[in-house]
């Protein structure tokens, strides 16, 4: 089986679950905020590797979904499960994030994990994989996006770490000592 273009293929939940996200996003009613250290805008990350390596990964990913087949196999229900999972949890963390007033998140699912969001992103993507699965080229393609994708994250959060240490100080420091980067895995 090989790359076919189709209704019924991982674009659908991908583009829907996405969706949700970016919905309960608009619906939190606020705005994150660019903080400031030592009086001066701070640009945390280099836009273009940023993109680069972690934007353009998933883009690939969603573009990849577009002819993926979901597959009802064996691993299509927990494939399932897992994605509305992720979703869920994006949600979730989302919230949390957009309706807390203090400036560093610890409550919520950040109590759990300095990065919930991109936790969640992954049980979502991980979810995907699965429902998509088969032994074809395309599953293979939409893998190895998946693994740069992930490597690409992991970059920007050791970026965004770095940048919270310096807005933050020993508050951040005292934080990441006792909550992991990415809860549960």
């Amino acid at each position: 089986m090989g790359f076919t273009i189709g209704l019924f293929n991982l674009w659908l939940p991908f583009f829907l679950g996405y969706g949700l996200v970016w919905l309960a996003a608009g619906l939190s009613g606020r705005k994150v905020k660019r903080g400031n250290v030592g009086g001066q805008a701070d640009e945390y990350i280099n836009k273009r590797l940023m993109y680069l390596l972690g934007f353009y990964p998933f883009l690939a990913l969603c573009l990849a979904s577009i002819f993926m087949p979901i597959k009802f196999g064996l691993v299509f229900w927990p494939g399932l499960i897992i994605f509305i999972f992720g979703i869920t949890m994006n949600i979730i963390a989302l919230k949390t994030f957009t309706s807390s007033s203090e400036a560093l998140k610890t409550d919520g699912p950040y109590r759990y994990s300095r990065n919930p969001m991109y936790v969640a992103n992954l049980i979502y993507i991980l979810g995907l994989n699965l429902m998509g699965w088969a032994q074809s080229w395309a599953n293979l393609v939409f893998i190895l996006f998946t693994l740069f994708w992930i490597s690409g994250t992991h970059w920007c959060v050791l970026q965004e770490e770095a940048y919270l240490a310096r807005k933050f100080g020993r508050v951040y420091l005292d934080y990441k000592k006792k909550t992991p980067r990415y809860w549960p895995i």
